[in-house]
């Protein structure tokens, strides 16, 4: 009788501690997730900003290469 109500007490405890687990596994994946989703976009952020430096380069050049012919 004893055993049943301890491992009723028990039970619920250990299932709380578990789910507890998997919800801080879960909550970590989603932070992980996230953070190589802002990494991604930095990344592709800092390419886009160095093909437009690259681009204002060439016209700049252009620009002066012209100004020279005429």
């Amino acid at each position: 009788m004893m055993d049943a109500i301890l491992l009723s007490l028990l039970v619920p405890g250990l299932l709380s501690i578990v789910a507890t687990c998997y919800l801080l596994d879960a909550v970590s994946w989603v932070l992980r997730l996230a953070g190589m989703l802002c990494v991604w976009m930095l990344c592709k952020d800092y390419q886009s900003n160095s093909r437009l430096a690259k681009t204002k380069q060439k016209v700049t050049n252009l620009s002066n290469y012209n100004a020279l012919l005429f």
